[in-house]
């Protein structure tokens, strides 16, 4: 699939919202005449970048977003009883584009002439000038056509003459302007029907209510981690393969009769397309044209029938070698196929991982070859970059990437499945960074490499072959490659656009009827017959393969297997034979069938079932699991772990995050595996659920961009905090005694409009005050929004604009707090906002420059001022008035900024020994600590040690002389209150610069702890942290005198 043109792409979206406007207009209208302004405003917000609408036509905050779609705002759209939206989308789903250009709803401007006026009056252009470059709009065929002189300009030009003149030939950067106008008006007008449907949809869902930490690891404890009992037979392995089969086939049958389901995995299907990967030039094919998403359902039902396939053909593989024995051909044949299909299962849960977390939280990592692709006709993506640079930056990150190279073995997967599971239980909060799509897919990854494992213990798997046992191998690709060719032809619009109308009455039976239709019709058959007759047709082969190889005296090694003899075929006859087939076949015969049966099956009579009394808790998670309602809810991994604590199973570890529950002895020998993090994959149970958050829309990211609307453009959150680059004074010579934090965020970022040149910035005003009140309750609020910013895969940077007389206290804090290779940078001004050569907004031009710079990545938070790049972990404010203030004397600069452009002296790194405090799950309100600094001098008041601990705190900086040394009084005063009260004490030092390395040392003991090189400031910040994250006295000095 190439890159589109925007010609292509208008045409598309025009024709999907006229489908939609034409089905659901009666009902969108009434929905949205009962909305008030809140949940107007809400559907609005839902279907833009990050939420942000402008608020009226002429607002500037999002740049050119006023000049390019100013009806698009809260005051016009939102307000109760007004007919605008209503009347704009009826304007764009019911006229021609060409009828679109020239007029606008109730005789407002055509997109044309509002271009031109923005143009005209408001300095709009196009980045590029397309020199003699034409754009045509003269009908739907021609409409934004474009064309190029090359050789007799002035005749073709004169006959273009009449065209220009009626304003149906435009210049090429006018036209792209008004294309990209067209663009986003009808996505946007896309989204919002899709919104409008949803918030007003009649079907309810439900979602799991989530237990307290704190309960679920006590319930955890009650949990006994056991070895295994005995080694793993043959039949073990049958029962697991047995158990992930019947785990398949129910999802299938979840999936054709819970509508909420197949909308779910249809959904997954649809925004992980790796056509939304970017590629080398950071284009993105088209988001939101409904033409992919019949083949989303496609998709959908593809992967869970061939998955139910694989498995369904381990079993009967496994079975047959439980048969054979003794028979050493038959069982080298059987082995080498199971060995083979193993493999292929492991490469395809692999592949679909891959597809998640490239579109996920590995976006960065991946680029979109343009216009290649694979042998299914899918966008090629390959990884960018070598994940071990992840090391010690973000290990999860580092993990899943190796997760998803076709290198990785199954067995080096196991590997590193085990340190993605040490390290969520060293850090839990990394668990949640994932999103739940790429858990599921991991789930079913971890499956086969567990199930690989187990049954290398009990037989003896020869090696991968591309020759011998490739009966099943060879036929997958066959059907595979037929199913994908049809694929793009299905057109499921009328049931599945928007993808949530999949959940009303009818619309998800009615999807799968016409989805049976279409493929009997061109493939003959139903999509399960076509794999159920492959496992047929594969193991009547390897029964008499065998024989025949015993025959040529082959009795040691595998016969190499010709394909199918379906191939050489002609693809008519082959329909037609199974057309034939399908006539002779009882109804539902296949156990991949998808649409719903005529006459239920009787079910067997049930075995007499044992009643268990449980907390209301524990209840609620086993009625969500096997609860067969439209809206089934999720539940959480410790959710479940609690319950089952509840009943006295116990657990036993496999590896990674794998585990197998053993029931107590009350419940005989019953055992359920847990092969995920967060999902259930439970035997003969609702267990792949799909109640879950759909995964959101992305918008059109143009709308959040600058003049030349480079969607590629990286994206930076500034965190607003106030201080002097916020400040304003009564006059412009002004320098001391002004007000800080009196301007807003926005007024800043409208000050340095070059901002938008080299990124997409969001506003976030955190406060607005002098640095002088910044407190450990903002400062544990603010690192948690900035980790919550930065695990966004669509944010590269973020800048926090700061007071300067603390600042270095706070990029100390997040330094140690928030955990992220993007860059963080922390920028402050010494003269305010109003002052003649005010430094403000120059800094704040370079720290937004080197957030969104692939440079600035895996070199810890920075602070940025007077052109210069420091580390926040030694930088310090060392003028009180000075521009050149913030210096780091011994260790230097990192970098410095070249016409805006920041250069780096050295390659990446972080401070040695820096360590890292998880406080993700703090809450602000607490904050930390108290910790007080005492400055050492002459003549010394001892009594300030104990009065500090009297007033409260837990822990003392004292700023003492030369290297640290304190007075006698002082030091006996120190050890009082280390003895008494286990105050935790930190010497540091008054000077600019230098090292204490330990504190003073009495009969042995060394009273207190060495402070390193860092200032008493900054000592003071991390034992805050310490002390709050309960550091030995041990543990405190390792991070503090390695220092």
């Amino acid at each position: 699939m190439s890159q589109p043109s925007n010609q292509d792409v208008v045409k598309e979206l025009h024709s999907d919202l006229a489908r939609k406007y034409k089905r659901h207009a009666v009902r969108i209208e009434s929905i949205w005449r009962s909305f008030d302004k809140k949940q107007r405003t809400k559907c609005l917000r839902a279907g833009a970048v990050e939420g942000v609408v402008l608020k009226h036509s002429t607002d500037t905050s999002l740049g050119n977003v006023c000049k390019i779609i100013p009806e698009w705002n809260l005051r016009d759209m939102t307000e109760p009883g007004s007919e605008f939206a209503l009347d704009l989308l009826k304007h764009r789903a019911t006229e021609s584009l060409f009828a679109q250009y020239r007029a606008g709803p109730n005789g407002s401007p055509g997109d044309h002439e509002l271009i031109e006026k923005m143009i005209r009056t408001r300095n709009l252009r196009y980045a590029e000038d397309f020199k003699d470059c034409y754009t045509f709009f003269t009908g739907d065929e021609m409409h934004g056509s474009s064309f190029k002189l090359t050789s007799e300009k002035e005749d073709s030009l004169a006959a273009f003459a009449p065209a220009i003149a009626a304003g149906l030939c435009v210049p090429q950067s006018t036209g792209e302007l008004i294309l990209l106008r067209q663009i986003n008006l009808l996505q946007s007008l896309n989204i919002l029907v899709e919104d409008i449907l949803d918030q007003g949809s009649t079907v309810a869902e439900t979602k799991m209510s989530k237990k307290a930490d704190k309960a679920a690891t006590e319930a955890f404890s009650n949990l006994s981690l056991q070895a295994p009992e005995r080694k793993l037979a043959l039949a073990d392995i049958v029962a697991t393969a047995q158990s992930q089969k019947d785990s398949f086939e129910e999802y299938l049958d979840l999936l054709s009769s819970e509508p909420v389901v197949l909308s779910h995995a249809v959904n997954v299907c649809f925004f992980s397309r790796p056509e939304l990967v970017a590629d080398e030039k950071g284009r993105r094919l088209p988001v939101h044209t409904d033409q992919y998403i019949s083949a989303a359902v496609f998709e959908a039902v593809h992967v869970a029938v061939k998955g139910a396939a694989m498995w369904k053909y381990i079993c009967r593989l496994l079975e047959l070698l439980e048969a054979a024995k003794g028979d050493k051909p038959r069982r080298a044949v059987i082995v080498q196929e199971i060995s083979n299909i193993c493999h292929l299962e492991y490469v395809r849960t692999q592949a679909i991982f891959k597809r998640h977390v490239q579109s996920g939280t590995g976006a960065k990592w991946f680029k979109r070859a343009s216009n290649g692709f694979d042998s299914a006709g899918n966008a090629r993506v390959t990884m960018k970059g070598n994940p071990e640079e992840l090391t010690r930056t973000d290990a999860q990150l580092h993990y899943v990437l190796r997760l998803c190279q076709s290198e990785t073995t199954s067995l080096k997967a196991a590997e590193w499945m085990t340190k993605l599971s040490d390290l969520h239980k060293a850090y839990p909060a990394e668990r949640e960074r994932l999103a739940e799509r790429e858990v599921d897919s991991l789930s079913d990854l971890v499956v086969i490499v567990a199930f690989i494992q187990d049954l290398s213990s009990v037989i003896s798997m020869p090696t991968v072959s591309r020759k011998k046992g490739q009966l099943f191998v060879a036929g997958t690709q066959e059907v595979e490659a037929e199913l994908n060719q049809l694929k793009s032809q299905i057109d499921l619009r009328d049931f599945a656009v928007p993808i949530e109308n999949l959940v009303e009455p009818g619309m998800a039976q009615g999807a799968l009827e016409t989805l049976d239709r279409f493929i009997i019709e061109k493939a003959g058959t139903k999509m399960g017959f076509l794999y159920d007759d492959l496992v047929e047709d594969c193991l009547a082969r390897l029964q008499v393969q065998p024989e025949k190889a015993k025959t040529s005296d082959e009795q040691t090694s595998a016969p190499e297997w010709q394909q199918s003899a379906t191939t050489s075929q002609s693809p008519d006859v082959r329909v037609e034979q199974r057309k034939q087939k399908e006539k002779t076949r009882p109804p539902h015969s296949s156990a991949f069938e998808m649409t719903p049966q005529a006459e239920p099956s009787r079910p067997e009579p049930a075995p007499p079932s044992q009643t268990f009394e449980v907390s209301a808790s524990t209840a609620e998670v086993f009625s969500t699991l096997f609860n067969k309602s439209k809206s089934r809810g999720s539940v959480t991994w410790p959710d479940f772990e609690s319950a089952m604590a509840e009943l006295k199973f116990s657990v036993m570890p496999k590896f990674g995050s794998v585990y197998t529950f053993l029931p107590p002895e009350s419940m005989g020998n019953a055992e359920f595996m847990m092969p995920s993090l967060l999902r259930l994959v439970v035997a003969a149970s609702s267990a792949l659920l799909a109640g879950a958050v759909p995964v959101p829309v992305p918008a059109a990211p143009v709308l959040f961009t600058r003049e030349s609307f480079n969607a590629s453009l990286p994206n930076i959150t500034i965190f607003a905090t106030g201080g002097t680059i916020a400040g304003s004074a009564g006059s412009s010579s002004q320098v001391t005694g002004y007000k800080a934090g009196a301007l807003g965020v926005d007024v800043l970022i409208d000050a340095v409009p070059e901002i938008k040149n080299v990124s997409n910035v969001k506003g976030v005003q955190f406060s607005n005050i002098g640095s002088q009140a910044m407190n450990s309750s903002l400062l544990v609020d603010l690192s948690q929004r900035i980790q919550v910013a930065v695990d966004d895969p669509y944010v590269s940077g973020v800048v926090v604009t700061h007071g300067t007389d603390t600042l270095e206290e706070t990029a100390f804090f997040l330094e140690l707090t928030v955990r992220t290779e993007k860059p963080i940078v922390v920028v402050g001004a010494m003269r305010p906002a109003t002052a003649i050569s005010a430094d403000g907004p120059m800094n704040l031009l370079e720290s937004v420059t080197l957030a969104a710079s692939p440079k600035g990545r895996g070199r810890g938070v920075m602070v940025v001022l007077n052109d210069r790049i420091g580390s926040a972990y030694y930088t310090t404010k060392t003028n009180a008035n000075s521009l050149d203030t913030f210096k780091a004397y011994e260790q230097g600069f990192l970098g410095a900024f070249e016409d805006v452009l920041p250069f780096f002296f050295y390659p990446p790194a972080t401070p040695v020994g820096r360590p890292y405090f998880d406080i993700v799950k703090n809450d602000p309100a607490d904050g930390m600590p108290q910790v007080d600094v005492l400055y050492g001098y002459q003549e010394l008041n001892a009594a300030l040690i104990p009065a500090a601990v009297e007033s409260g705190a837990k822990g003392l900086v004292l700023a003492g002389s030369g290297a640290g040394s304190w007075t006698d009084d002082g030091n006996t005063a120190v050890q009082k209150a280390i003895k008494e009260n286990h105050t935790a004490v930190v010497y540091s030092r008054r000077p600019m610069d230098g090292f204490v390395s330990q504190a003073p040392i009495e009969d042995g003991v060394e009273w207190g702890i060495g402070g390193g090189f860092l200032n008493p400031q900054k000592a003071r910040i991390l034992l805050q942290l310490a002390i709050n994250a309960k550091y030995s006295v041990a543990q405190m000095r390792s991070i503090f005198e390695h220092n």
